[in-house]
């Protein structure tokens, strides 16, 4: 785990995301234990944390499939909750506005690119 890189992928979906990352955070899943972190508020880490272990349980209960790579949860207000899973150990979790971005450009640009250097930055 290189937490330089953990950083630069912050700031890499915040260069993407021109404006629109309002909040994010990576953290080990097992722990919860934040590891870098852009403007970061630790109610939305232990929110998205919360969020992640109940869906997976629930998901496993009822005898789903586990996550993929990303969710994304569109809240009522203009900002939506964007969770990556990087190889079932790190969560990333990003609170985006999403007045200033497409879904479109976030799902198939800046998440891929994003995802890429995480997974680079967590290579043993």
């Amino acid at each position: 785990m290189n937490v330089k890189k953990m950083k630069e992928s912050i700031d890499l979906l915040k260069a993407d995301l021109d404006g629109a990352l309002l909040s994010s955070d990576i953290w080990d899943k097992e722990s919860g234990s934040s590891i870098t972190s852009f403007n970061p508020n630790d109610k939305y880490t232990a929110l998205f944390g919360s969020i992640v272990n109940n869906m997976e349980n629930s998901l496993n209960e009822i005898g789903l499939p586990p996550f993929g790579k990303y969710q994304i949860i569109d809240l009522e207000v203009d900002a939506m909750l964007l969770i990556l899973n990087v190889k079932g150990k790190y969560l990333w979790g990003s609170l985006i506005d999403k007045t200033h971005i497409s879904l479109g450009f976030l799902i198939n640009i800046s998440i891929p690119k994003a995802r890429a250097s995480l997974i680079e930055a967590t290579s043993d």
